[in-house]
């Protein structure tokens, strides 16, 4: 199997999308939904003896996991792809294609969970704001606005914080919100 590649690198898919984690966690759920049933759509299509189709399908996965960041299952597809127009295919390379999707949607499954615990702190709306600035990953307007709805700023102090956080300059925006 291809385990020098991590399942997700989520550096480079936060880098393909300016650092924007909430807007790559959609996208790998979305991926994780039309790619889930995949297997059974090969099994059907070598058994129709629609390998192009087949490799299509593989073709076109092996390209956006790449740009997601899915790197042991973009690895593992280029090989799936090579093989599956092969009679018979190469079953082995199947199989560890399979396995790794698998793993793959289980560990976007996984980072989905954990995004939705970590979107607002609800008991430390503060403390969930001091984490997301400081690791520099994008929140959203609404959850920056309730967040600070949460807190007993002044109006004036939100809006600083606010277009701090809008011209993605987290450090100001946490000197903010750690001086008073």
């Amino acid at each position: 199997m291809n385990d020098e590649f991590p399942l997700i690198d989520l550096k480079f898919g936060l880098s393909q999308l300016s650092g924007n984690r909430e807007l790559l966690i959609k996208l790998l759920i979305k991926f994780r939904d039309q790619y889930c049933d995949l297997p059974e759509k090969l099994i059907i299509m070598i058994n129709a003896n629609d390998r192009e189709s087949a490799r299509l399908l593989i073709h076109t996965l092996k390209g956006v996991s790449g740009n997601l960041g899915l790197k042991r299952l973009h690895s593992s597809a280029r090989e799936a792809e090579l093989v599956i127009t092969n009679i018979p295919p190469n079953s082995t390379k199947l199989d560890e294609f399979n396995a790794i999707l698998s793993e793959t949607i289980s560990e976007i499954t996984a980072l989905s969970e954990e995004q939705d615990g970590q979107e607002v702190n609800k008991n430390e709306p503060l403390e969930g704001l001091r984490d997301v600035l400081t690791r520099n990953e994008y929140i959203s307007a609404e959850n920056l606005n309730a967040t600070l709805e949460q807190t007993e700023f002044s109006d004036s102090l939100k809006a600083q914080i606010t277009q701090a956080v809008e011209e993605l300059d987290y450090a100001t925006a946490l000197s903010l919100i750690d001086t008073n």
